[in-house]
């Protein structure tokens, strides 16, 4: 049997609602006929696979999980959830790190005990043989039992209250609708004031006394949080804005493979040039990071964005060129 029917088994094992035929293909980037086909395959290594009718569709499913032979992790897996606890120990994440840390422990004492022996060897040398880079940029890991706080408030959607210091050093009182948390080089909770309507972003490195409070509070069924991250580039939210960039043929290789936002668009030049579109908000965020690209970018567009880049410009040569 190949690779991808196995990975289609062990999602239906793991999906308790199942995935229809359009959701198989859509997932795993394949035809609805290769869906039908490995659901096929997978159906005649897994008798237990059940279809559940949901409307005019039928979802499919393997109850009760797979045998412990198909579970297994391999070295590979195991090496990079290793690497993934000492990413969040690097960042100062302690809180993320002892979960992915409580993972990695409970999946080794969930296998046999030859397949520990087999694995250790491995996964010792392969995290051995990989080491993070070390960048600069904020040290401002988030309280565990803030952290902790406000994930059980998301879950039994009640409002929060807390003490927030801005950033002029004034502390006061808030009471928050929790939306959701944006997880980054600094965590932000979104959401609005009580009252309020326009969710808004707290640090929550500054947040502190965080109390769950009776009060009910939930985002409104329209609200998207991965949508209210998009519009941005980085986290400050600001009314999106068309965006051009044009990178010289000698920097389009590397901006070529670089993720400036998930709506952009890239066309290549004639003469090797590469121009990204985007729509997003956050130009002085953006700016910022154009900065690191040096006279390797253009800004075509929009002017507001070649001001702030400007203004970055001669703030540097005012600070350095005496």
């Amino acid at each position: 049997m190949k690779l991808d029917p196995i990975r289609l088994a062990i999602r239906l094992a793991g999906n308790a609602e199942g995935l229809t035929l359009e959701e198989i293909a859509r997932e795993f980037g394949v035809s609805r006929r290769t869906a039908e086909r490995w659901r096929n395959e997978v159906q005649a290594l897994f008798p237990q696979l059940e279809a559940v009718q949901d409307g005019a569709r039928k979802r499919y499913r393997i109850p009760g999980g797979l045998h412990g032979f198909m579970q297994a992790p391999t070295y590979e897996e195991m090496a990079e959830l290793e690497l993934a606890v000492k990413d969040q120990v690097n960042k100062g994440n302690e809180a993320r790190a002892e979960l992915l840390s409580n993972l990695a422990n409970k999946i080794r004492a969930s296998l046999r005990a030859g397949d520990r022996f087999r694995l250790a060897p491995d996964v010792e040398v392969l995290t051995q043989a990989q080491a993070l880079v070390q960048r600069a940029g904020p040290h401002l890991p988030s309280d565990p039992d803030t952290l902790a706080g406000l994930r059980r408030a998301l879950m039994a959607m009640k409002c929060v209250s807390f003490d927030y210091t801005n950033r002029e050093g004034n502390t006061l009182r808030r009471k928050v609708v929790p939306y959701g948390i944006l997880v980054g080089k600094v965590d932000y909770l979104v959401g609005p004031e009580v009252r309020h309507e326009r969710p808004a972003m707290w640090r929550i490195d500054r947040i502190g006394n965080l109390r769950i409070e009776d009060e009910p509070g939930s985002p409104p069924p329209d609200f998207n949080l991965q949508e209210f991250a998009a519009r941005s580039f980085g986290v400050f939210q600001e009314d999106p804005v068309d965006i051009v960039l044009r990178f010289s043929p000698e920097a389009a290789p590397d901006a070529d493979r670089y993720r400036f936002h998930p709506s952009q668009d890239k066309e290549m030049g004639e003469d090797g040039s590469l121009t990204v579109r985007f729509r997003a908000g956050g130009l002085r965020e953006l700016a910022h990071h154009l900065f690191t690209w040096g006279d390797t970018v253009e800004i075509l567009a929009p002017e507001r964005l070649r001001r702030e880049m400007v203004d970055l410009l001669e703030q540097a040569l005012r600070r350095h060129r005496g």
